[in-house]
C-alpha cells in the first residue's frame, strides 16, 4: 500500500538529520479509526489521510534537494523539474478524495456504493473502498497525460432523509448535495491545507495540490460546458447540480460557479504560498507562513455549492499567543436562498499551565445556523524528545462533532441522516507518527 512508503520515506527523512535546519516544519503521519470509511463515514477524519501524505511528500522533497540547492538557480531547476511530479501526485490524492465525497452523502442518505476508475482505455468496478481507488489513482496518469482516465462513485437505492429536512432543504436536494459533495471535499482538502500552514505545517510541496482543489469548481464547470457543446446533453457533476438548482426556481449558472471558484483564490494562504515559492528559489526556505497583520490572520475564502445555493466563507483568527488561538468563519449563500452561518472556534495547548503534559490541544468550535452544530477535539504529544526513541514520536487524539442538517456545515459533512433525525453524533480517535 502507497501509505507504507510515504510513512517509511518519512521517517528515513527525519533520521538523515537537519540538512535544511529551515526547511523542516512540524510533520506526522496520522492513523485513525476513520479511515474504516463505511463504518465513521466521515470527511473530517478521512482527509488526515492526504494531508499525510502530503507532509510526507514534502520531507522527501526536502532530503532529494539537500544537497543540490545550493543557489538560486539550482532551486529555480528544482521547483520547475519537480511540477510534473506535483501534478500527478495532486491528482492521486484529490480524485479518490473527491470521489469520497460522492460516497459519504450517498451513504449518509442510506445509499450503498462502489467505486470505478479507468486508465489506458480500460475501466476497473465494483472498486470496494478509497484506499484500492486511491492505490488505483497513484498510478493513473493524470488529466493531460498518455493513458489518463476518470473516476466514478457509483451509488445504488433511492435516498431517505427525514421529512423535515427534505422540505428545508427543497425538492431534488438529495440530488444536488450528493453531485456536489466531490467538489466540496476538494474545498475541504484545500481548506484542511491552510489550516495546517496556519498551524506552521507549511511547505511549497502543498503549493500545486491547494491551487488546484481551490479552482476544481472552475475546472469541472469549464470541462461541463465543454461536454455540453459537444453532445448537447450535460452528465457531469455540475450539470446534475445546475439542472437541480433550475427545478428549484435558482437562476445558477456555469459562470457563477466559475466566479466563485476563482473568487476563493483571493486568500491569505495564496499569497503565503506564492511568497514561499519566491523565498525558496531566493534564499532556499521551503518553509510556509500563513500571513497575519497584529496577530490577526490574513482571511481566506473557501467555496462551497449547497441545496440552498453556492457560498462562500470567510476564514480568519486571532493569535493571542503561542497557545492561544481564536478562529472564526462566516459563510454565507450569495447565489440562491439567504443563509448566514457563523462558527467562532477557540484552540488552547493546556501544558502552557502544566509544562509536564508537553503539548496538550484542546479545540473546539460552535456552528450557529439555521441548527446549531459544533465540534471537540483533543491532541496530546506527551514527549518532546521524539528523536531519542521511536516510541516516542506518537501523538494521541481524539474528536467528537455533532452535524446539524440544518446548517451549511452540517448538510456537507453529516455522517448519517436517517428517517428520524436531522441531526447526529459522530467522533473518532487515532494517534499521530511524528517526524
Amino acid at each position: 500500500m502507497y501509505s507504507l512508503i510515504l510513512i517509511i520515506s518519512g521517517l528515513l527523512c527525519s533520521s538523515i538529520g537537519n540538512a535544511q535546519d529551515y526547511s523542516n516544519p512540524q510533520r506526522s503521519f496520522t492513523f485513525s479509526t476513520a479511515y474504516a470509511e463505511k463504518i465513521f463515514n466521515s470527511n473530517e477524519g478521512l482527509v488526515d489521510f492526504p494531508i499525510s501524505a502530503l507532509e510526507s511528500y514534502g520531507a522527501l522533497f526536502d532530503v532529494a534537494t539537500s544537497s543540490i540547492n545550493k543557489s538560486w538557480g539550482a532551486r529555480l531547476l528544482i521547483a520547475t523539474l519537480e511540477l510534473p511530479l506535483s501534478y500527478w501526485f495532486t491528482f492521486s490524492l484529490a480524485i479518490p478524495f473527491h470521489e469520497f465525497g460522492h460516497a459519504r452523502a450517498a451513504y449518509a442518505f442510506g445509499q450503498n456504493y462502489s467505486y470505478r476508475t479507468q486508465a489506458f482505455g480500460k475501466t476497473v468496478s465494483a472498486i470496494p473502498n478509497y484506499w484500492l481507488l486511491g492505490l488505483a489513482r497513484l498510478i493513473t496518469p493524470p488529466f493531460f497525460f498518455p493513458g489518463t482516465g476518470s473516476a466514478w462513485t457509483s451509488h445504488q437505492g433511492a435516498p431517505r432523509v427525514n421529512s423535515k429536512l427534505s422540505e428545508y432543504w427543497g425538492i431534488g436536494s438529495t440530488t444536488i448535495i450528493t453531485s456536489a459533495a466531490g467538489l466540496n471535499n476538494q474545498s475541504l482538502f484545500a481548506k484542511k491545507i491552510a489550516h495546517g500552514i496556519y498551524s506552521q505545517r507549511g511547505h511549497i510541496s502543498q503549493t500545486l495540490h491547494y491551487f488546484m482543489n481551490k479552482v476544481s469548481g472552475f475546472v469541472y464547470s469549464l470541462l461541463d460546458r465543454r461536454h455540453n457543446a459537444l453532445l448537447s446533453v450535460g452528465s457531469s457533476d455540475i450539470s446534475a447540480v445546475i439542472k437541480g438548482y433550475q427545478n428549484k426556481g435558482y437562476s445558477i449558472t456555469h459562470g457563477d460557479i466559475e466566479l466563485q471558484s476563482l473568487l476563493s483564490l483571493i486568500s491569505g494562504t495564496s499569497y503565503a504560498l506564492l511568497k514561499g515559492y519566491y523565498d525558496y528559489i531566493a534564499h532556499g526556505d521551503a518553509r510556509v507562513s500563513s500571513p497575519e497583520l497584529f496577530n490577526v490572520r490574513i482571511p481566506d475564502i473557501n467555496s462551497y455549492i449547497n441545496a440552498k445555493g453556492l457560498s462562500l466563507e470567510f476564514v480568519s483568527g486571532y493569535r493571542f499567543s503561542d497557545s492561544l488561538f481564536f478562529d472564526v468563519a462566516y459563510e454565507l449563500i450569495w447565489k440562491g436562498e439567504p443563509v448566514h452561518q457563523l462558527t467562532p472556534m477557540v484552540r488552547f495547548d493546556v501544558a502552557s499551565l502544566n509544562p509536564s503534559l508537553n503539548s496538550l490541544w484542546l479545540c473546539a468550535d460552535i456552528v450557529i445556523a439555521k441548527g446549531v452544530g459544533g465540534s471537540v477535539s483533543a491532541d496530546w504529544e506527551p514527549f518532546n524528545d521524539r528523536h531519542t526513541s521511536f516510541w516516542r514520536r506518537f501523538s494521541y487524539f481524539a474528536a467528537l462533532y455533532f452535524h446539524n442538517g440544518y446548517s451549511l456545515y452540517g448538510e456537507r459533512n453529516i455522517s448519517a441522516l436517517f428517517k428520524e433525525n436531522t441531526s447526529n453524533f459522530s467522533g473518532f480517535a487515532g494517534l499521530r507518527l511524528n517526524y
